[in-house]
């Protein structure tokens, strides 16, 4: 898990993900928003970042959450949290695509990055390439933020549990847990 300040101009330009008016925010709602903190949570469906989602809101945070699809039924959880309907913006964002994410950072005082690019194409062991790219990207955030004064803080878990937010969703770490306790 990677946290790091970013510093940007709010954007004037209309969403590139097509929600525009889906997210369901109304004008004054936006405007309330655009007071409080902001920060961006990327890989917002995953169960780290769902409970930071949770616990931002509740903070009182207006929060810009990636996930690969807003309108996959697997995340309607997120839009089901306390306060995100006047403070959650879900943003369709590939990790793998950059105009994609820097879209979602636009206007935020902070990222927690706890997703990982996941080119499932390309990939041959799911397992393997996870812990590859997070490592690659840990380096290059550390490499980055050294050469920019920012501050980054990194996490690395095992395993975790606890419940869950999302109901439908069996991770790594579950299917882990499912192969312990099965064989």
């Amino acid at each position: 898990v990677v946290a790091s300040p970013v510093t940007s101009r709010r954007s004037r330009r209309g969403r590139q993900d097509g929600m525009d008016r889906e997210d369901g925010i109304a004008g004054d709602q936006r405007k309330e928003m655009a007071s409080q903190p902001r920060v961006c949570v990327t890989g917002a469906g995953g169960y780290i970042a769902s409970w930071l989602v949770k616990l931002l809101l509740a903070r009182g945070y207006a929060v810009h959450a990636t996930v690969r699809d807003p309108c996959d039924p697997k995340n309607a959880y997120l839009k089901q949290l306390d306060k995100a309907l006047e403070n959650l913006r879900l943003f369709k964002a590939d990790m793998l695509d950059y105009d994609a994410v820097a879209t979602a950072f636009v206007g935020c005082d902070g990222v927690f990055h706890l997703a990982s690019p996941v080119p499932i194409d390309k990939m041959v062991d799911k397992e393997i390439w996870y812990a590859l790219a997070k490592t690659e990207a840990e380096e290059m955030a550390l490499e980055y933020a050294e050469k920019n004064g920012l501050h980054v803080i990194t996490f690395c878990s095992g395993a975790v549990f606890g419940p869950l937010l999302q109901a439908d969703v069996l991770n790594i770490t579950t299917k882990f847990l499912r192969y312990i306790i099965k064989g």
